[in-house]
């Protein structure tokens, strides 16, 4: 065989199996929601387990009916998950830098040149519908936002995607999506500045009911 033979061999060889592996998709909202999403999950177990409002190792088959159900479970482990995010954020987060997803309040922000930014919540829904609204308050940079459902077995959906267009004549523009079926799901959104020369100025309002 030929030396030109054998590397015409190989490298056909290599194509094929290159085409037979399928391509791996991005995480919804990103590889660092993802990163958030998982930690949030890992940490909601062990309030749960140690309120005993949830029982079980596996997360991913954990019911935590009893924790969303009764309002003093939750808002207990609610409030130790902002502590926990707080920590997390100042130090094992710090490279990623993500911010929390907010209930309550206008969550204010600027995207520089290029940048994106990632909010998640602090803890999974307890309530079926979230409403995000995002206003662009200033700035020429095309922006593209994602919203996702972040899953206790480690899945992920993105449930909206849309654009802020370039340009400054649709500040004060207001875009709003509702999430349906969010409740056991850490809710992400994502912000992606698409341009190298604007920065988009924005305020993200969160609710759930």
């Amino acid at each position: 065989m030929t030396t030109i033979f054998r590397t015409l061999l190989v490298a056909s060889t290599l194509s094929a199996v290159a085409l037979a592996v399928p391509a791996r998709a991005e995480a919804a909202c990103g590889s660092s929601a993802a990163t958030v999403a998982g930690d949030v999950w890992e940490q909601f177990h062990d309030e749960a387990l140690m309120l005993g409002c949830a029982a079980g190792s596996v997360l991913a088959s954990v019911d935590f009916d009893d924790c969303y159900g009764t309002l003093s479970f939750y808002n207990d482990i609610f409030d130790a998950m902002v502590g926990w995010w707080n920590d997390m954020a100042n130090n094992s987060w710090a490279t990623i830098g993500p911010r929390q997803l907010q209930w309550s309040g206008i969550m204010n922000g600027t995207l520089q040149l290029g940048g994106g930014r990632v909010f998640c919540s602090a803890a999974p829904s307890n309530k079926d519908t979230v409403e995000i609204s995002i206003e662009k308050l200033d700035g020429r940079a095309e922006t593209e936002v994602e919203i996702c459902k972040m899953r206790k077995d480690g899945s992920s959906l993105t449930t909206h995607t849309f654009t802020f267009a370039n340009g400054l004549d649709n500040v004060g523009t207001v875009k709003t999506r509702t999430v349906t079926g969010a409740k056991d799901d850490v809710i992400c959104v994502h912000l992606n500045n698409k341009s190298v020369t604007n920065s988009f100025q924005y305020s993200i309002d969160a609710d759930k009911f």
